[in-house]
């Protein structure tokens, strides 16, 4: 069995850009207590919380943030802020549609709470009274070079064209994202000027296990959850130039489709589905609510549950008809043993253990989701970027094939290596 010598084989791109500026990421929670901390010591330096898109930051800011300081939260978005705006002229745009959009000047949208600041001391809003007000820039690193030139301003000498905070309880602060997994952005880290005015506090990618107590609490539809307990990678996935992947804010917005009442055997129901999530995960997430997702045991319990739960699992889900519901634990289980191999190293795993418990899962299984099983682990193979990892996790496999073929389950091994030899044997 392979070791595993060098970490940073493991790594994210998002992970290895924070490792390149020198950069540790916090939980969503840690970012949001230290903004707040930050802001409230009249540091001259603004929180910048750098993440990829749905870990919370806007929505962290416009309640956490704001509430610790007891401000009123103004955003501006500045990867749609033109620089006319931000000069203090309104902007009428034509959509594609041929509708018309009025987008109003930055000067507009902030002018009437810091007036009601400056005389009262105080901001009246929806029934509530705020003594102090937030400016929150977020996508600050989307704007464009212009539009970043007049942004500037209210980091350096607390005014935007128009608008002077000077000597008020007004807050700043900003949010982007990182110039990787298909970001598009300004590196204005590379600005010393910038550098030096902005903290930036870098976001660990969401985990399931994290985004599950939000989830829960929240009230997020049942499917959602079980679908990304047993597929977590897909809750927060990472985002190539052109592909449409979810984010954790995607799959909130799932959760208020589905609990709508959408009726999710209709046709229309997979177009809005495909659009939100992606094609492959949108049908394949479609598919699993319809064969009924609340009992689905995740590859990780498949492999640590009581066996005798798991054959009653997979039983009743074939006598049920629920092939679907099957198959798509069982890509869980192949990706938890591909996941299993990457951080494997010597003494941590019992193999001949694993083995037969992979051998006794698949002797249950029909001959076409044994297939599925096989599949799944060619796909999250290939997934592998690095050269290293992936001979790493072969090895493993190669080790799992072998322990099965002198274990106690050898017999069955070998009648599923005669039924799928191809599949199975080159795993």
């Amino acid at each position: 069995m392979s070791n595993l010598n060098n970490d940073s084989q493991l790594k994210t791109p998002y992970e290895q850009y924070l490792d390149a500026r020198d950069l540790a990421p916090v939980s969503i929670g840690v970012a949001l207590k230290a903004s707040v901390e930050l802001l409230r010591s009249g540091s001259k330096a603004k929180p910048f919380l750098l993440g990829g898109a749905g870990v919370g930051k806007t929505e962290g800011v416009k309640t956490v943030v704001a509430d610790g300081l007891d401000a009123f939260c103004v955003a501006l978005v500045g990867g749609f802020c033109t620089v006319e705006q931000e000069r203090g002229i309104p902007v009428i745009e034509e959509n594609t549609d041929g509708s018309v959009t009025f987008n109003p000047a930055a000067r507009d949208i902030l002018s009437k709470p810091l007036a009601e600041l400056r005389s009262t001391g105080k901001i009246d809003r929806d029934g509530r009274t705020y003594s102090a007000m937030l400016i929150f820039f977020d996508e600050l690193n989307q704007a464009d070079s212009d539009v970043l030139k007049i942004f500037f301003s209210a980091f350096t000498s607390n005014t935007l064209p128009g608008l002077d905070w000077n000597g008020l309880p007004v807050y700043i602060m900003a949010a982007g994202n990182p110039p990787v997994n298909g970001y598009h952005v300004k590196k204005i880290h590379q600005s010393e000027a910038w550098d030096r005015r902005l903290c930036t506090i870098a976001i660990k990618s969401t985990s399931y296990r994290e985004w599950s107590r939000w989830a829960k609490a929240n009230n997020v539809d049942g499917n959602v959850l079980s679908y990304l307990k047993q597929k977590p990678e897909l809750l927060d996935k990472e985002r190539g130039k052109e592909q449409k992947v979810p984010t954790p804010a995607t799959w909130a917005a799932v959760s208020d489709f589905l609990k709508s009442g959408i009726d999710i055997t209709k046709p229309y129901s997979a177009v809005a589905l495909e659009g939100m999530l992606g094609r492959t995960t949108g049908i394949d997430f479609r598919q699993y609510v319809l064969a009924g997702s609340e009992d689905t045991l995740s590859g990780e319990e498949m492999l640590k549950n009581k066996f005798s739960e798991v054959e009653e699992y997979i039983e009743d889900t074939i006598k049920e008809g629920k092939l679907a519901q099957l198959s798509s634990g069982v890509r869980g289980l192949a990706e938890h043993v591909v996941s299993l191999g990457m951080g494997n190293t010597s003494g941590k795993l019992n193999i001949p253990d694993l083995s037969t418990r992979i051998v006794q899962i698949l002797d249950l299984l029909p001959a076409d989701t044994v297939s599925v099983y096989s599949r799944a682990l060619g796909d999250a193979q290939q997934d592998i970027t690095s050269k290293k990892t992936s001979e790493q996790v072969a090895e493993f496999l190669r080790e799992i094939g072998a322990a099965a073929l002198t274990g106690p389950m050898s017999k069955e091994w070998n009648k599923l290596l005669a039924r799928n030899n191809a599949s199975l044997r080159n795993r």
